[in-house]
């Protein structure tokens, strides 16, 4: 009976070794690894912060003359002046030569810019009052986005400026025409 009494009866085996030396030291290796990272993020946070910052604050100093002028405008001809400057000085104008917006199909617009001036230069009066039905029925509310009047002080995308010019033209051209 002893032999087999021993046999079912198990000892707690004792910690020796690696396990014994490495069990807390490895737990506190990890945290303090987490922790440097941490650190290292927050302190690459404050960077970012400090140096948008460091330019607004250039970019308000050397616009501000142009802005208290902006404001104090007198008549709507000095605005625009006044508003294209401070657009040049701010790196603003890039966003018009961009002709893609999520707020229109490009592809559409340019397609229906080319046919209008076709019809303009061929004095083709019934296709060009037919192109202008199109675009008022479907294509002139893409460009009631507030997006496409937000990104600059004066103007929007030289493809919309372009493109309600050519509408504006197309409508005194039929207005004026003679049969």
């Amino acid at each position: 009976m002893p032999a087999s009494s021993a046999k079912t009866q198990s000892f707690p085996r004792p910690t020796r070794g690696t396990q014994r030396l490495l069990r807390y030291p490895i737990f506190i290796i990890v945290i303090l690894i987490v922790l440097i990272e941490l650190l290292a993020y927050f302190i690459l946070r404050l960077g970012v912060i400090i140096y948008e910052a460091i330019q607004i604050l250039f970019q308000c100093r050397s616009n501000s003359i142009l802005w208290k002028a902006l404001k104090n405008c007198k008549s709507y001809d000095e605005y625009v002046e006044l508003a294209k400057d401070l657009d040049l000085n701010n790196g603003r104008n890039e966003w018009k030569f961009d002709p893609n917006a999520y707020s229109y199909d490009t592809q559409i617009v340019s397609q229906n810019l080319a046919e209008m001036k076709l019809n303009q230069q061929n004095k083709d009066f019934v296709k060009l009052s037919e192109n202008l039905i199109e675009i008022f029925n479907h294509i002139l509310k893409w460009f009631e986005d507030e997006s496409l009047y937000t990104q600059c002080n004066y103007g929007t995308k030289y493809i919309v400026e372009e493109f309600i010019d050519n509408v504006e033209n197309s409508i005194k051209r039929i207005r004026n025409c003679t049969r």
